[in-house]
């Protein structure tokens, strides 16, 4: 598998810091952010190749950034994942028809993230 610039979008650290040292154990490059507005600064200055967006933060939620991003020309390439524990059948059928590429719900298997990120390459 490549090595993605993946951004990680979680408002509870404990999340970030166990998905972050898996990916990196696995050859990712990680940036992260607890919260919305911090997560579209840090798009703008590095492009992730795949954004993992948690979709209930407190503040600018999931929704409003992938609003935000699908608005933007630069970051509307970038694919989003949204993670959310609350996955039921409308909240992935509102996701996707709002620009994300999957839902995955919490608490996130690994493995199953390392087979979902395989589909990604590299932007350039």
């Amino acid at each position: 598998m490549s090595c993605l610039n993946i951004l990680l979008v979680d408002d509870r650290t404990e999340n970030l810091n166990f998905l972050t040292d898996y990916l990196i154990h696995h050859g990712h490059r990680i940036a992260c952010s607890t919260s919305g507005i911090t997560a579209l600064e840090v798009m703008k200055r590095q492009l992730p190749d795949v954004c993992l967006l948690d979709l209930e933060m407190p503040g600018m939620d999931g929704r409003e950034v992938l609003s935000r991003m699908k608005a933007d020309p630069q970051l509307a390439r970038v694919p989003v994942v949204i993670v959310s524990a609350h996955a039921a059948q409308d909240i992935e059928e509102e996701c996707l028809e709002a620009g994300a590429i999957g839902v995955m719900s919490k608490p996130l298997g690994l493995k199953k993230v390392l087979e979902f990120l395989r589909q990604f390459q590299p932007l350039e």
